[in-house]
């Protein structure tokens, strides 16, 4: 009897096994998803007080952003992320950070150091202007440059000088 139960443990045990490895092997080569794969083409660089840092293949992002914008970012991979965005707007065009009366603006920020530190742009009178050079339903191309401050306190605040920046990557 004992052996008969652990024989039949056994038997479900590899059973399980065998239906888990089938499922997770499922062949799914007809995804016809519309979202685009980073190559090593795609980048995002700039120098950040004057150093420069280069972001590549997955470090590097776009997406569409509910209200017909964009949003560009890198990740943490090297300790320093930027982040773009402009709302209302997915056109080729100069957008400021900055803005009079309805026209779209752009905001970017930088986050450095170990803890993170933000520095937007907009605080303290800093500026920047982020350019859009070519935008599909696939890929956005374009250049930017900014500066941003740390966030709260009285003004002058804390800065970093973004300058140089460049990017092409799948949106």
């Amino acid at each position: 009897m004992k052996n008969n139960l652990k024989t039949l443990l056994k038997n479900t045990l590899a059973i399980l096994f065998i239906s888990l490895v089938t499922i997770s092997c499922n062949n799914d080569d007809d995804n016809n998803s519309a979202t685009p794969i980073p190559t090593a083409d795609d980048f995002l660089m700039a120098k950040v007080n004057g150093v420069q840092y280069n972001a590549t293949g997955f470090e590097v992002t776009a997406s569409r952003k509910t209200n017909g914008g964009v949003q560009i970012f890198t990740t943490i991979a090297t300790g320093t992320q930027i982040q773009m965005y402009v709302d209302n707007v997915a056109a080729v065009g100069i957008y400021p950070t900055t803005s009079t009366g309805s026209n779209p603006f752009a905001k970017m920020a930088v986050v450095t150091g170990s803890p993170a530190v933000l520095y937007e742009s907009g605080e303290c009178t800093t500026s920047g202007v982020l350019t859009i050079t070519s935008i599909s339903s696939t890929e956005i191309t374009g250049t930017f440059s900014f500066t941003a401050a740390t966030i709260g306190g009285a003004c002058p605040r804390p800065t970093k000088t973004i300058t140089e920046g460049s990017f092409k990557t799948p949106l």
